[in-house]
């Protein structure tokens, strides 16, 4: 590999060494006074590949950064082992991107111009959205394992960006069905919390009722009130069949039990941030007829508590999610560069498009148009009293 040197424009773009040392000398990056990246030609005989990981190592989401950065150093040592790529070893870049906007823009424009042939990462969605507008017209390559905010792909920067992870909009479609299904009736009821995340599940949901020709009724609430009464009132007199409830646990408790105590029987589904402990720990989560959204591959995991951007977004039951998403996202990268039988961006980015590739138990991974994955996005999931499962009681 030719000596390279790149220059830092600003302090905030120096890439982050790996949680490990070990880690810091795989991914061959050396910091010459916190302003100049060195990548260096080794003694090795092969040729190597820069793949970058962009994702918080420093801060409250620090957790989400180690787990997705160890599942990708595996996944590199895994392809190595049978060859590299293209006779080519792959070597980790590591930049932290703090799941900010700023910070992920620098890391972007960083490991953008060190020419690295992938990034995995960026997990929250503010930063993710950034990153990609670096990534677009540079022709790098992003697959993003945990960004869920449907304009990362529907304002897409580029062919060279892509998704493995369920839009927020995709989970709303998903309670639009499950509530038509659930109620053969066509009354059922939507409670939301006003909040970015809830809105753009309202929305899926409605869209996705439409179709079905049933109108639901959609009651707002603020979050942090002691009491719903009006609308728990409102969904008994409408003789609602099936709610779908878009907000946060407490509000989800509070107006769960006050339709019970009302001796509605309800159906009632949660979003996905109902998966965290604060439900899953209440009598509420274990009554009959509740159930939550969760995507097929947590089937089985213990509540975690989904993380937040700032914006509402939640990211969801993270870390395990996030770490097999990164690896995945490797696997697939390698496998496509080998049959476009080049690293370059674009053409591993329309074999992306245009191709299946094997992802073990869960079948063949393939992405549409707009580079999303075409994986299971979410499934109505019970709490069986130590995790939630996709499975019937």
């Amino acid at each position: 590999m030719p000596f390279a040197r790149f220059r830092l424009f600003e302090l905030r773009h120096r890439l982050a060494a790996g949680p490990a040392a070990g880690l810091r000398a795989r991914a061959g990056v050396v910091l010459a006074g916190g302003l100049s990246l060195l990548v260096a030609a080794t003694t090795a005989s092969k040729a190597e590949i820069l793949i970058g990981v962009a994702l918080p190592q420093t801060g409250r989401y620090a957790v989400l950064g180690r787990s997705a950065g160890k599942a990708v150093d595996d996944a590199v040592k895994a392809v190595n082992a049978e060859g590299g790529v293209l006779g080519e070893t792959i070597r980790i870049v590591t930049a932290d991107d703090h799941c900010s906007e700023a910070g992920a823009t620098s890391a972007a424009r960083v490991l953008a111009g060190a020419g690295v042939k992938l990034v995995v990462g960026h997990v929250c969605e503010k930063a993710a959205l950034a990153a990609a507008a670096v990534y677009g017209p540079a022709g790098t390559l992003l697959i993003a394992p945990a960004a869920r905010l449907p304009a990362l792909t529907e304002r897409r920067a580029g062919k060279t960006v892509f998704r493995l992870s369920g839009r927020e909009d995709r989970q709303g479609q998903a309670a639009g069905l499950w509530l038509a299904e659930t109620a053969k009736s066509g009354k059922v009821a939507i409670v939301q919390d006003r909040t970015a995340y809830a809105r753009g599940l309202t929305a899926g949901a409605v869209e996705t009722l439409k179709t079905r020709n049933v109108t639901p009724l959609v009651f707002p609430i603020v979050a942090s009130e002691k009491s719903y009464a009006p609308v728990i009132q409102g969904l008994v007199a409408g003789n609602v069949e099936a709610v779908f409830f878009a907000g946060y646990p407490a509000e989800a408790v509070i107006i769960l039990a006050g339709l019970r105590k009302a001796g509605s029987k309800v159906q009632f589904l949660g979003c996905d941030s109902l998966l965290a402990p604060d439900f899953a720990g209440t009598e509420m989560a274990r009554n009959e007829g509740v159930r939550v959204m969760m995507r097929p591959d947590l089937d089985g995991a213990a509540p975690a508590t989904p993380g937040s951007d700032g914006d509402g977004a939640a990211n969801g039951p993270a870390d395990g999610h996030i770490a097999s998403r990164t690896a995945l996202a490797v696997r697939a990268w390698a496998a496509a560069a080998r049959r476009a039988g080049s690293s370059d961006g674009m053409a591993v980015a329309h074999v992306l498009a245009t191709e299946v590739f094997p992802q073990g138990d869960e079948g063949g991974l393939s992405f549409d148009e707009n580079g999303d994955a075409r994986i299971a996005g979410f499934v109505p999931a019970f709490w069986n009293g130590t995790n939630w499962t996709g499975s019937p009681k």
